[in-house]
């Protein structure tokens, strides 16, 4: 009677012993794959996702930063608190071109050590010139540059004007564009007559996102055709911005 229960206790702990059998080990497998799998696409999309916001972010960050800076200064254009009422003055804009403006205006007064050199408004502290366009690096990376004058220059200087080489204002920047107006609001070329200037800038996230494609035309304030930018197909996204800078300081020397 013993031995027989003693018997049966073994044949009952091999069976609670023998453990999986290949069948079921082969469907935990497969059930964990498939869940590892979609951890690992759930984590791979987020990643993405959010690496593409991110880049994003910097974009739209970057173009208000760039209008902000190229507001404040476009709008000094033609300072000169040496001119006389109906005189003129070397402090104007140069160049009015759809995609670059050069243009000058005084610092010897404004309350800054504009050559740092440790001393504000000396008298060789005169006229700044600055120009606005876009250049490319050596990576290929088409940026917005501002340039500065190699040296402040004298009031009624005749010299050309040379500049240093640009600095970035902001990174992959597909189009800057450049409306001038007079002071009705009409479009003009002639360098007298200009009192305000719209600004248009397109630029891209620094990485693509292969699910999407860019075909989008980007326009100006006046929307007119051609756009000023089409994107080729791309999967870059791009963000534009647009601004127009009243220039207090021209026309005054309108005699």
């Amino acid at each position: 009677m013993i031995q027989k229960a003693r018997s049966k206790m073994m044949t009952i702990m091999k069976k609670k012993n023998r453990g999986f059998t290949l069948i079921e080990l082969m469907v935990v497998i497969a059930i964990s794959s498939i869940v590892a799998a979609a951890i690992y696409s759930f984590s791979d999309y987020y990643q993405k996702t959010y690496i593409i916001q991110e880049g994003i972010v910097v974009m739209e960050q970057g173009l208000r930063a760039s209008i902000y800076y190229m507001e404040d200064e476009i709008r000094m254009a033609g300072y000169d608190p040496d001119r006389q009422p109906g005189g003129n003055s070397d402090a104007e804009i140069r160049e009015a071109l759809n995609n670059k403006i050069v243009f000058i205006y005084a610092v010897d007064k404004d309350g800054k050590d504009n050559d740092g050199d440790g001393f504000i408004d000396e008298s060789d502290e005169l006229l700044e010139g600055i120009k606005y366009e876009l250049y490319t690096d050596e990576d290929g990376i088409q940026k917005l540059g501002r340039a500065t004058m190699k040296t402040f220059h004298k009031k009624d200087d005749p010299d050309p004007l040379e500049f240093n080489s640009p600095q970035p204002v902001a990174e992959h920047v597909s189009a800057l564009d450049f409306v001038y107006l007079d002071g009705n609001g009409n479009i003009t070329g002639n360098l007298n007559d200009i009192r305000s200037v719209q600004i248009t800038i397109v630029a891209r996230a620094a990485r693509g996102y292969s699910n999407y494609i860019n075909n989008t035309e980007y326009y100006n304030q006046q929307e007119e055709t051609p756009p000023i930018f089409t994107a080729p197909g791309d999967h870059f996204r791009r963000r534009v911005l647009r601004t127009q800078v009243k220039c207090r300081n021209l026309g005054l020397n309108v005699d």
